[in-house]
Formats: C-alpha cells, structure tokens, sequence
C-alpha cells in the first residue's frame, strides 16, 4: 500500500462501461487523496471529472482511439478564443494558466522529508507548512519551507533534515540562505506562522514542532536567535499549528498553538500494542499507523503577550481550555462577528472544532455547536484539515471554508447578506449569525461547491430534511 501524505486533496473519478450491463448502470470510481498541511493551513486542490451513464449502447470507438483517456475520437472544439476545449479527450495546444519553474527559480534542490516511506507511525504522515515573508524588508516575498525529520535524526544516527528559508534575489529566482539566517530549525516540523511579535518593524518566525517549538526572533540583519524558551512558548511534545491575534487590544500580537496527539516515543502506537488498547488498525481492511484516534490528545494553549519579549500561558483564564485534548491541526484569529474584536477558531482532525466569540474583557465564548461550526450538518464531526477565511465582494462578510477528510468542502457565512449564485452539488448546513440583531435566530444556508471555486451561497427559508 502507497504510503500518503496528508496536505492538498486530489480527487480523480471516472466510471467504466460494463459489457454485462447494456444500461451501464455499474460504476467503478477510485479515488486518491493526498494531503499536506501547509503553514497550519491546507491548501485543497480539487479535480473532478464526472460520468453520465448511457441508457442505449455507446457508440463505438473510432480505431485507434478508445480506453477511458480517449474519449469517442470527437473533433476538436474552440472556445470564443479559438483555444481547443477538447481534442479527443486531451488539450494538446491549450493556454498555459500555471508553469512549473521550480527548477528556473533555484528551489528544487530542497527536499521534504517526512518520516520513512513506510509510515508506520502516524507523526510521519502529515505534511509540513510553508510561509511567504520578508524577512529582509526589502519589499520583495521571500519563502520559509518547514521540514520534518526521523527517529533516526532525533536519536542523532543520521543528519536531520533541515527547513530552508529561500531569499529573493527580485529576479524571479531565490538563494537558499538558511545556513546564514539561522532558521535550519533541524527538529521535526509541522506548521509556521509569521509576526511581528515584538513591534519593531520585522517579521519573526514561530515553527511548531514534535519536541519543543521554535520562535526566531529577527535580528535586522539577515539572521534570526531561537528565543522561544526565553519567551515561554516552547512546549515540549506535538504541535502541529498556530496563529497570531491581539485578543486583548493591547497592541501587542498574542500567539495560539494548537496541539495535535501527545505522542510517546517510550509507548509507540502499533497495531495491537498497550497503546492503542490492544486494537488492531485497519483502514478499509488494510493495516495502517494508528490514530489519532484512539490515542491521547496534546492540549492547545493560548499565550499573552507580556509585551517584554515573553509571554504567558492564559489558557484556561481565557476560556479556551481544550479539556478533551482534541486533536487540534490549526488555529485562525479573525472577526467573526464584525464587532473590532478577532475571535479564535479552531480546526480539529476528527473531532467537534471550536469557535470562540471574544466578550471584550480577556475571555471568550465558546460557541462552537451554537454555530453549527463544531459538527457537520449530520452532527457528526469531521477531520478540518484547513482553515480559509474570505471576505466575499458580493456581501462584505467573512465566508469560511475548510477541506475534510470526508472529501468535501464545508463552508459557512457570518450574517445574512446578497446571496452568490448557486452553483452544483448543493447541500445544506446550519449557522446561526451572530449580528446582533439576530441573536437567538437561526439561518438556514444553501452551500455550493464546483471545481475551481470555493463556496457561493443562496438563502433558503425552507426546514431542512
């Protein structure tokens, strides 16, 4: 079985024509789903190519065509533009709308690592973040690559793999400068966020780790000091993503670390061990690592900025204890409620997901049910392996989407504003907005999703069935 790892979701779908069955009304679909988290986000890439069953036979392929690739050897056909929508099945002269320059751009010498092609332990399996910054502030993005690592590293037998922060050199290539800024971070990575903790005008570096986490503080000149056992935030076992909001309003960036599986290298989570209660794990009949469910949680913590360069643990004083130690991927700060105060929200992977509305005075409200953002519309919880907030141009208002592992797309929409337009594959979820003015109420939403796009909206009044 092909070890995968978890970050964008590819979904590929196509359906056979069974000679036994003249109506075709037999499908056979396969799926691929790979997945890597990308800087406490997830970027989800969706293809999806759909079948029609024939009710008569279908014609027959013209010679030297056929197979599912092939199509039915049509013609070619144009858009407006004289660009060929299909040649037989394949676009053999079509605009080219991405180009891989990776190599041209002097990045592809980097390499991933993420555990052993095995994957026999599930720390080896999710992906690793990336971050945009200009760390040098010479107006030009440059790009910080986290990477992960083995046992075989941690336990010193082989060299670790190191993360790179690749300077831009405003030409269209980069310089891997990680050596010379002092961000290697040679400790097994997951996600990374940016901010300007200490008000000074740079941009600093917070990598969330298995083992202790980094927070590289940016000395001006091209070279960053690891302060994050200075400052109080460098924890000690699985983080696997994090955020940066002013909760308080008191000018300085406070920091959220979400906590992923507290996984113990002395109790490692094989199938049929002590650890996982004896069970066996399969997946669809398959022997696969075990978790995270089934194994202990690592709690999330949210720290406030001391303002001094350090930083304190008011987790629980906030209101946002993670008392289940749910399995936390991700974490974004950002107003729900349209009211100047970020709000916390909270991606967990197979478990209810938390909304926290800020009350103003230090603490939250924990309204994740109340939402309709803890469950899906079949109250059952789902693995949100990302976090996307938009602000939509039709309404004005956040939209929220996140990719699951049930291969869908949830979306959701603060308050009631001029609908989009519907699009396919409707169904149906449930959000109470929070203005002011419809507090107590509840609104039902129609949410769309295509390829290509993200979430487009239309109201429905209707009871759901």
């Amino acid at each position: 079985m092909l070890p995968l790892e978890r970050g964008s979701a590819v979904f590929l779908a196509f359906c056979t024509y069974n000679q036994e069955d003249r109506t075709a009304k037999q499908w056979r679909v396969f799926s691929l789903l790979i997945h890597k988290q990308i800087s406490g986000f997830l970027i989800g890439v969706i293809a999806m190519t759909g079948c029609c069953w024939a009710q008569q036979n279908p014609p027959k392929a013209q010679q030297g065509m056929g197979g599912i690739a092939g199509g039915l050897g049509a013609a070619p056909v144009y858009d407006a533009l004289k660009r060929p929508i299909t040649a037989g099945g394949f676009v053999e002269n079509g605009p080219v709308v991405f180009q891989d320059i990776t190599k041209q751009a002097g990045l592809s010498g980097w390499r991933h690592k993420m555990g052993v092609p095995e994957k026999k332990y599930i720390v080896e399996a999710n992906g690793s973040g990336v971050a945009l910054l200009d760390y040098d502030n010479d107006g030009w993005l440059d790009i910080y690559l986290v990477n992960g690592s083995t046992f075989d590293a941690l336990d010193g037998k082989e060299e670790p793999p190191h993360a790179a922060l690749f300077h831009n050199n405003h030409d269209g290539t980069f310089t891997d400068v990680t050596a010379k800024a002092g961000v290697s971070n040679d400790r097994w990575g997951y996600g990374v966020s940016i901010a300007d903790y200490d008000n000074d005008g740079w941009p600093d570096i917070f990598v969330a780790n298995f083992g202790k986490n980094r927070l590289y503080h940016n000395n001006h000149d091209g070279t960053f000091t690891d302060v994050a056992e200075k400052a109080g935030v460098a924890l000690g076992n699985w983080s696997s993503g994090s955020a940066w909001g002013d909760y308080d309003g008191d000018g300085h960036l406070d920091l959220y670390v979400s906590g992923y599986v507290h996984f113990d290298r002395d109790n490692l989570p094989v199938s049929g061990s002590k650890a996982v209660g004896f069970a066996t794990c399969l997946y669809r009949g398959a022997e696969v690592n075990c978790g995270p469910r089934g194994l202990q949680g690592e709690p999330d913590h949210l720290f406030h900025n001391n303002g001094d360069g350090t930083f304190t643990d008011v987790t629980v004083k906030a209101g946002v204890e993670d008392k289940d130690r749910y399995f936390g991927f991700t974490a974004i700060f950002v107003d729900i409620n349209n009211d100047g105060k970020p709000d916390l929200v909270v991606g967990n992977d197979s478990e209810p997901n938390y909304l926290y509305i800020n009350k103003g005075d230090g603490t939250f409200d924990d309204q994740s049910y109340v939402s309709g953002f803890a469950l899906n519309k079949d109250g059952r919880e789902i693995a949100s392996w990302a976090l996307l907030w938009a602000i939509t141009r039709t309404t004005g208002f956040w939209t929220y989407s996140s990719p699951t592992l049930a291969t869908t797309t949830r979306c959701f929409t603060t308050t009631t504003g001029t609908p989009l337009s519907p699009t396919s594959a409707t169904r149906r979820e449930l959000l109470r907005p929070p203005s002011p003015s419809s507090v107590g109420a509840m609104d039902f939403w129609t949410m769309t999703m295509t390829a290509g796009s993200i979430c487009s909206w239309s109201t429905d009044t209707s009871t759901p069935k």
